[in-house]
């Protein structure tokens, strides 16, 4: 009898975890259809790698169990493949993946030699690349936006010299000359690189992991991840975040900190009028007159609905 209890024991053990293993590969299988419905929304099929990066899930999957839902949903033909990108439209692989990654490079590798030039800022702690040339996926027409991190309390006087720098390289973006110029559409001060609550979705999340570095003093971008460690909830498989690190001092200098106040008061005048969903706050710039946040996950919801029902 102890014999017989043990080898059932071990027979309903196994039929436990077949059912566990079946159960997460359709949970997997879900995850992956919600990916490429995401990302069917900027026409952008993913690699195997990116499609494991970039996995919409809420925690770490193992490349074994991606891999293996993967296989699954090329059979029931619910995932295709073509040059070793995953989508699952046909529409998807219309555009040149390789010309777009092609494009993207060659404005990463402007911005990063116009970003060693702005780096000579003493206040410039990280540069990073945003929106379609961080995802790979630009044409030679897009702009370059860019996340700029400055040291505690001088996001403004920081964008003054950034803005001077860049119009006297006539490479500063305007509305009349946007063709690869750069847009420094976000300031933020180290002391506040956690992402406001009530602005953190999906698509910001997006943003943050698709952030693409050009510029990085004192490990600055690791302690953005940091503190932006809310998108694992979004992408569970999105690296490790638990770095440490140092806590910020507040600087001192009466005299820069006024004139950070000055900077800040002439320069909220100036755009005084124009504002509309820009903010404008003492550690955070951010200049957003279009917001694509609404369209862009409404059109997440309608193509996921198509695929997952």
């Amino acid at each position: 009898m102890p014999r017989n209890k043990k080898f059932k024991t071990k027979q309903n053990r196994s039929q436990n975890n077949l059912v566990v293993s079946i159960n997460t590969t359709k949970s997997v299988e879900r995850e992956i259809l919600e990916t490429l419905s995401y990302r069917t929304v900027f026409n952008y099929p993913l690699s195997f790698y990116q499609l494991l990066n970039f996995l919409l899930t809420r925690k770490k999957i193992d490349i074994p169990t991606v891999s293996k839902a993967l296989e699954n949903l090329i059979k029931m033909h619910k995932v295709s493949v073509k040059d070793g990108k995953f989508f699952y439209l046909y529409k998807t692989v219309t555009v040149d993946w390789e010309a777009r990654k092609k494009n993207s490079s060659f404005l990463i590798k402007k911005v990063k030699k116009i970003a060693g030039i702005l780096g000579r800022i003493p206040w410039i702690q990280f540069i990073g690349v945003t929106g379609s040339v961080a995802a790979f996926n630009a044409d030679l027409d897009s702009d370059l936006d860019i996340l700029v991190v400055t040291k505690n309390n001088r996001v403004w006087l920081t964008r003054g010299f950034l803005f001077l720098i860049l119009k006297i390289l006539g490479e500063l973006r305007t509305d009349t000359n946007p063709k690869q110029k750069i847009c420094p559409n976000i300031l933020i001060d180290e002391g506040y690189l956690a992402w406001p609550k009530n602005k953190r979705n999906l698509y910001v999340a997006h943003e943050v992991v698709m952030l693409y570095p050009v510029l990085d003093k004192n490990n600055t971008y690791f302690r953005f991840l940091k503190e932006n460690a809310w998108v694992r909830g979004y992408f569970g498989n999105f690296g490790d975040l638990d770095y440490k690190i140092t806590s910020i001092i507040a600087s001192k200098n009466w005299l820069l900190n006024r004139l950070e106040q000055i900077a800040m008061f002439f320069q909220v005048k100036y755009m005084s009028g124009k504002l509309t969903t820009e903010v404008a706050k003492p550690h955070l710039i951010h200049f957003n007159r279009t917001d694509n946040t609404p369209r862009i996950l409404e059109t997440f919801v309608e193509s996921k609905k198509r695929v997952l029902g």
